[in-house]
């Protein structure tokens, strides 16, 4: 007979008596044994929520090679463990679970989790056994949806998760996992949240055909601070120690870090952070890979030995890839489009700061870029700071403005007849962007994506001065916190919540907090006015002309600074002063020139401006950021400090020589 202790709201098929309430609910530990559809387990539908104050699992499994059907299983938690499996073996099919802190948590070598749902649970299923293999799970509306910390030959194929706050799948100092045709939605909520997350360590993994949408980053990977060395550095430079360390210390980093992993076939679209982020990989494979933005495609630091090959990035920005202080890569056969930049290669870091995770495993850097072909990028292939070698062959080009900017000591050959030096043809019209939905669809609430249910405040107008939300979800009447500067104006039927400047010409700041959200941000209700004109001196060596030149020009004027022309002329641009959109300036060889006063809090402020040609920017007559003499590509930053609240003035000078346009001027507190 097999042995149980039972609670009132769970028995096995067939059982007449019911034994007193005690924990666990359904407690298996004799091995070999089958559950079965005759001995199943059933949950009376009467039950409210069930809480595992012990954390030792509602349900436990102590038997080896038990196999359980567990399709009418309905079980609903607040908090603890709802499954905990602590044998070998176990086969589990079925079971939906929901509103606990961990879903299943197994902790057993060889068991298989097949066609089971979780929802609500903090962490669908956690892992902490050897040759794992789960398929066909659906997890939803948690903060973790698979966590796999310590264990080594998983598996996971064919599986759904969604609406996560932190990650869709968490693999932590594990090795030889196959992630395979599955599905990540929705995973935002913590500005670093990932679809797929590796930490500290791993080798041989294999992550190949899934598919992932609306996430903030799409797939990370990172050593950290710890395998890499910085710490240790940090240290041994605070002591005034011999840096970089001896040989025989560097050598206990060889073999940490992530060592051999590959990506094939994986397609990632509509990211806010990047399609992959990498750091501290040896042995890093991409294949037959899709990345289709809208944010940046792929960012690499301390990477050895990375091939490239086969893959589609497409409408990312500000760049299509990054690579950052690595070793030897090599790039062919590739299509990358976007209009910022495409490949971005620097070494910023001199040779004695490297970690010394970095000193064991570092080749000279060398990058090989050969067959690729770039559309539309402001800059194709960026050489920035820093030495190395960069090697081009057989790329191609089409409609950028450049193909080829060095800035750095890099040695860069070029393979002859390659098209990379000849000068760009000339663009007659826009790339299209790509229609993404708004940031109206990454609603977050509790630090998880929304499940569509419960009370939510959804963004509505945002217009200069004000703010809307719109209440979501449950007809309950919502209850806010509201502190800063501007006011809060909520309608007598609670249908419309607006935040709005109070003061003409002031930044105010606002913070709202409804249940399980948190909005903050800055308003102002003014203008900057100024000029626009078609120049004839040049910007950079007749300046003195340049200037004197905009008084003549078109009066200008806007509520911020926010203007991107691409490659169309000014009066293109949707929503521009009526007096610009008449004037019939050209799509280049145009500049502008625009001030405003502004009443500034107390406090700590950024002023960020992001332009492209030239730009310069001054506060109180003075100049905080000067990007003039050639094209930037670059976000410029400048913080200030206020004691006490007082008007200030700024005043912008841009201008735009050929291809791409864009000037955005910010200025928020620092929290922001």
């Amino acid at each position: 007979m097999l042995p149980t202790s039972l609670f009132p709201l769970i028995c096995f098929g067939g059982c007449a008596e019911v034994p007193p309430p005690e924990l666990p609910l359904v407690y298996v530990d004799r091995d070999d044994f089958t559950v079965t559809a005759s001995c199943r387990l059933v949950l009376d539908t009467s039950s409210s929520m069930l809480e595992d104050i012990n954390l030792d699992g509602l349900i436990r499994v102590v038997g080896h090679n038990i196999e359980v059907d567990a399709s009418q299983l309905v079980l609903q938690g607040d908090g603890g463990i709802g499954v905990r499996i602590l044998s070998d073996g176990v086969r589990w099919h079925g079971g939906s679970l929901k509103g606990f802190s961990i879903g299943v948590q197994t902790s057993g070598s060889d068991v298989k989790l097949t066609n089971f749902k979780s929802q609500s649970c903090e962490t669908g299923v956690r892992i902490t056994g050897e040759r794992f293999s789960g398929s066909n799970l659906h997890c939803t509306d948690g903060i973790v949806g698979l966590e796999a910390i310590g264990s080594n030959g998983g598996r996971l194929e064919h599986s759904i998760v969604s609406r996560m706050g932190q990650s869709g799948l968490h693999l932590d100092q594990t090795n030889e996992w196959k992630i395979h045709a599955n599905e990540f939605q929705s995973i935002y909520g913590d500005p670093q949240a990932a679809a797929i997350k590796l930490s500290r360590s791993g080798r041989d993994h294999s992550i190949r055909g899934n598919i992932l949408t609306q996430t903030e980053y799409g797939i990370s990977v990172d050593t950290g601070d710890v395998n890499l060395g910085r710490e240790m550095a940090q240290d041994a430079k605070n002591r005034g120690l011999t840096w970089p360390p001896p040989e025989e210390e560097i050598a206990l980093f060889k073999g940490k870090g992530f060592q051999d992993i590959l990506f094939t076939e994986n397609t990632i679209r509509n990211h806010r952070g990047e399609a992959f982020w990498m750091r501290g990989v040896s042995g890093l494979r991409l294949f037959g890979n899709q990345c289709l933005g809208p944010g940046p495609g792929l960012t690499l630091q301390f990477v050895e030995d990375f091939q490239f090959s086969q893959n589609l990035t497409q409408s990312t920005r500000p760049h299509a890839m990054l690579i950052q202080d690595c070793g030897v890569n090599r790039m062919n056969a590739s299509q990358f489009t976007g209009d910022r930049q495409g490949l971005v290669v620097t070494n910023p870091t001199n040779v004695d700061q490297w970690p010394p995770w970095a000193w064991a495993h570092l080749r000279r850097a060398e990058c090989s870029v050969t067959d690729c072909t770039y559309e539309g990028f402001e800059v194709a292939l960026n050489i920035g700071d820093g030495q190395g070698a960069v090697r081009l062959g057989g790329n191609q080009f089409a409609s950028c403005d450049r193909s080829l900017q060095t800035t750095g000591s890099a040695d860069v050959s070029v393979a002859s007849g390659d098209p990379e030096v000849t000068v760009p043809e000339e663009l007659d019209t826009a790339k299209p962007t790509p229609e993404w939905p708004n940031e109206n669809a990454w609603l977050v609430r509790n630090g998880k994506p929304w499940n569509e249910s419960d009370p939510i405040l959804r963004l509505g107008t945002v217009a200069p001065g004000f703010v809307q939300f719109i209440p979501e979800g449950s007809t309950e009447d919502p209850e806010f916190i509201f502190e800063g500067e501007a006011e809060l104006v909520v309608n007598p039927n609670q249908d419309r919540i607006t935040v709005r400047a109070v003061e003409k010409d002031r930044f105010e700041r606002w913070r709202l907090k409804a249940d399980g959200q948190d909005f903050s941000g800055v308003l102002t209700r003014g203008w900057w006015k100024g000029f626009m004109w078609e120049y004839e001196a040049d910007p950079v060596n007749e300046y003195e002309q340049w200037r004197s030149e905009a008084d003549s020009g078109w009066i200008f004027q806007c509520r911020e600074p926010d203007l991107d022309f691409g490659r169309n002329a000014p009066g293109e641009l949707a929503g521009i002063f009526p007096v610009i959109r008449d004037a019939g300036l050209p799509r280049d060889g145009f500049g502008l020139v625009c001030e405003t006063e502004r009443w500034v809090p107390a406090g700590k402020w950024v002023l960020r401006v992001e332009a492209n040609d030239g730009v310069r920017v001054q506060m109180d007559g003075n100049t905080v950021i000067d990007a003039w003499e050639r094209p930037t590509q670059s976000i410029f930053t400048h913080e200030f400090h206020l004691q006490e609240e007082s008007v200030r003035r700024f005043f912008v000078q841009w201008y735009e020589r050929t291809g791409l346009a864009y000037l955005r001027v910010t200025i928020t507190p620092q929290s922001e």
